[in-house]
């Protein structure tokens, strides 16, 4: 699947279940390399991005679940890997579980600059 173009909001993703519109189709895709532990959302084919077109990626199965159970998500299924998406560089939305059983940004991405700090 191709990074570029359409994406889709995790507002979008969080009203597709109960939209009416049509089912929805969530898929969780794999992230970077064949042993990577990252996952990234696609919504009708379109990846889950942030408001800045940053991609959205969840670090491990157990912040992915946790993720689409918060959104009341139940119905999903797997996706293709994604090899061109990096993870975990400060370039894509990176979230993973807290201790405390919540969702955070990844330690690795908040110690990372940022690219659009003055």
């Amino acid at each position: 699947m191709n990074l570029c173009g359409r994406t889709a909001t995790c507002l979008e993703l969080a009203v597709a279940p109960t939209s009416g519109r049509h089912q929805a189709t969530i898929r969780l895709h794999p992230v970077g390399g064949e042993a990577s532990a990252y996952l990234a959302l696609s919504l009708d084919g379109r990846w889950v991005c942030t408001g800045r077109q940053r991609l959205t990626v969840l670090t491990g199965i157990d912040a992915a679940l946790h993720f689409l159970r918060v959104l009341q998500i139940d119905d999903f299924r797997s996706g293709e890997r994604a090899e061109d998406a990096a993870a975990c560089d400060g370039s894509r939305h990176c979230l993973h579980l807290h201790v405390r059983k919540c969702l955070a940004t990844c330690p690795l991405v908040a110690r990372a600059p940022r690219d659009d700090a003055a």
